[in-house]
């Protein structure tokens, strides 16, 4: 088995060309990517998080239903999805 990693957090992705993060819908699928950066501030303002949230944490905060099915089954990951192993370092 291999040795677990720390999450990868909002902050390892802020400045760097290209990086997103997905929220998707585990339901049906629909997808968006969001810039890390904004998503950062958004937490902040909300008194949750910052640029230290883990990006799997962010869709804990997620309130709206999917505008694909309705449902609220979020999930969140870096994007592309090669970040999910580099970004670790």
């Amino acid at each position: 088995m291999a040795p677990s990693r720390p999450p990868i957090v909002l902050r390892q992705l802020i400045g760097v060309r290209g990086a997103k993060v997905k929220l998707r819908c585990e339901a049906c699928r629909w997808s968006r990517t969001y810039d890390p950066a904004r998503l950062a501030e958004r937490l902040a303002a909300k008194g949750v998080g910052g640029t230290g949230t883990a990006i799997m944490l962010v869709a804990g905060q997620v309130t709206h239903p999917c505008p694909g099915c309705g449902r609220r089954r979020w999930a969140t990951t870096p994007w592309p999805d090669h970040w999910s192993a580099s970004a670790r370092g």
